[in-house]
């Protein structure tokens, strides 16, 4: 492919303006993800933090998925012969766009965030620990003998989760007023938090994306994470953009591409740092053509900019 080629499809793909070239874009994505997944998954890890970064990657490609069959539209005909058309309903596929929105969030929080491995160490375990303590609120009375059994044990590796935090380094150097911090984020079952040095910050979600660094980042997920909750909840805005809907203009389509476009960005910087923390990937991000390369890599550059390329050699022949 020629500069002048790979220039037009940059600029095709930057604002997307079709929903087939947003299937197009995410089909890319799909298949890099099933390459790294059929290479990758039988390799040996070591730590359960990384095999759980291994299952990951599997489940951004299902909601990869999951979104190019949500971009192909719902349809409906009756047993009397009436018709709904094709539409794409923004109160269900931008709760997919949040779901998106938080994996990588948890992600970043995870293992990109923390500035050494005690850190992650803690804030995985906080990771885990809430998952479980979530799972004891599920009744027991309907529950089966092997699911209650399971809830016990679970209830063991809690409590050895607990005293492993509070036992780790980071917890200890921790002054008293944060290490309460990390206490109160126990007893909320939750780990969105940021160790910065001796301060240990609480964030809600539409706080994090600020962490992810990069020039545009904080601009662009401004109050994104509100305007999703929008319609994950049954606000009025969403009931009178439903009813806009069943109109011959289709005025949903904007909405769907802005919100892939959202979408797209996120998946790109999760690639990006996944990367930067398995450097053992990147080969399989070379193998890929150059055009996949930007594909991929083009809209964590638009918005961290250059320094969080995943490589350079695309940009290079973008701009020959």
């Amino acid at each position: 492919m020629s500069p002048e080629e790979l220039r037009q499809e940059y600029e095709r793909f930057l604002v997307l303006k079709s929903l087939d070239d947003c299937e197009e874009i995410v089909d890319v994505y799909l298949n890099f993800f099933m390459k790294v997944i059929q290479e990758e998954h039988p390799n040996p890890v070591y730590k359960q933090l990384d095999a759980d970064a291994k299952i990951i990657i599997q489940m951004f490609f299902t909601k990869m998925l999951t979104l190019k069959n949500a971009l192909k539209g719902i349809d409906y005909t009756s047993k009397d012969g009436s018709i709904l058309n094709n539409i794409i309903d923004p109160t269900t596929f931008i709760p997919l766009i949040r779901t998106i929105y938080e994996s990588v969030c948890a992600f970043e929080i995870i293992y990109i965030i923390p500035d050494n491995d005690d850190n992650k160490s803690l804030i995985y375990n906080l990771w885990v620990k809430s998952g479980l303590e979530y799972r004891q609120r599920f009744s027991k009375k309907t529950a089966t003998t092997e699911f209650i059994e399971k809830l016990e044990e679970e209830k063991n590796t809690i409590d050895s989760l607990k005293k492993e935090i509070e036992g780790s380094s980071t917890y200890l150097a921790l002054p008293t007023t944060e290490q309460k911090k990390i206490q109160n984020a126990m007893k909320e079952k939750d780990y969105k938090i940021h160790i910065n040095g001796s301060v240990v910050n609480k964030l809600s979600w539409g706080e994090i994306p600020i962490l992810f660094g990069g020039t545009n980042t904080e601009e662009i997920f401004d109050k994104a994470y509100n305007y999703f909750s929008l319609y994950t909840h049954p606000s009025q805005v969403s009931v009178f953009q439903f009813q806009e809907m069943f109109t011959s203009e289709k005025p949903y389509v904007d909405i769907i591409l802005f919100n892939t476009q959202f979408a797209l960005g996120l998946v790109s910087i999760f690639l990006a740092d996944y990367i930067k923390i398995y450097p053992d990937y990147k080969k399989h991000f070379m193998s890929e053509d150059t055009r996949s390369q930007m594909i991929l890599d083009m809209y964590n550059s638009w918005i961290r900019g250059d320094d969080y390329l995943i490589d350079t050699a695309w940009v290079k022949a973008l701009n020959s």
